[in-house]
């Protein structure tokens, strides 16, 4: 039987979010961004606001959810508000659910978009916490609200593995309308 590596998951899901970063906002900078929530805390000792977005000519949002069988997965994006590009100081947290228990929840800061070293919660010495206030999946109405609180450690670059003695911590609050993703 053929075993997965087990770097698979955690860079095909990080990869998979941004990839939709790229392809909402890095691939077509002429289209206009909307923001439809926001983020706040802070990045080590760095305070900061990232928006949540929605291109509405492609119709994605940087905070999506969507049902794989009995998994829900939400992914949500932060742009830091006012910074010098969308692709930098990225904040991003991936959740997976069963029915309302979280199943896994990663948290990744990326202060130089791809181009530098980046900031992951996988394999850190602690799990990342993610925690809903509320959370609605209905297409609708769909939204989370809650908070955030992740040991973040030092990855080169995606084939890498986190070096767990170069680490950041990260929290904050996050307050954003969910897409349903594709």
């Amino acid at each position: 039987m053929l075993q997965p590596l087990p770097f698979v998951t955690p860079v095909t899901r990080r990869i998979s979010g941004l990839a939709a970063i790229i392809l909402a906002i890095g691939a077509a900078p002429a289209l206009a961004e909307d923001p439809i929530g926001e983020i706040t805390g802070e990045i080590g000792d760095q305070a900061f606001v990232w928006d949540t977005l929605e291109v509405p000519s492609e119709g994605t949002a940087t905070a999506e959810f969507s049902d794989f069988g009995p998994m829900t997965m939400v992914s949500i994006q932060g742009h830091e508000r006012g910074g010098d590009s969308l692709m930098s100081n990225v904040l991003s947290m991936d959740i997976s659910l069963m029915g309302n228990d979280i199943m896994d929840a990663d948290v990744s800061f990326f202060p130089d978009g791809l181009s530098g070293p980046f900031f992951v919660s996988t394999d850190a010495p602690r799990d990342a916490d993610i925690r809903f206030d509320d959370l609605d999946l209905e297409d609708a109405s769909a939204m989370a609200e809650g908070s955030f609180d992740a040991l973040l450690c030092r990855q080169d670059d995606f084939m890498s593995p986190p070096d767990t003695d170069d680490c950041i911590e990260a929290r904050g609050r996050f307050a954003t309308p969910l897409r349903p993703g594709l």
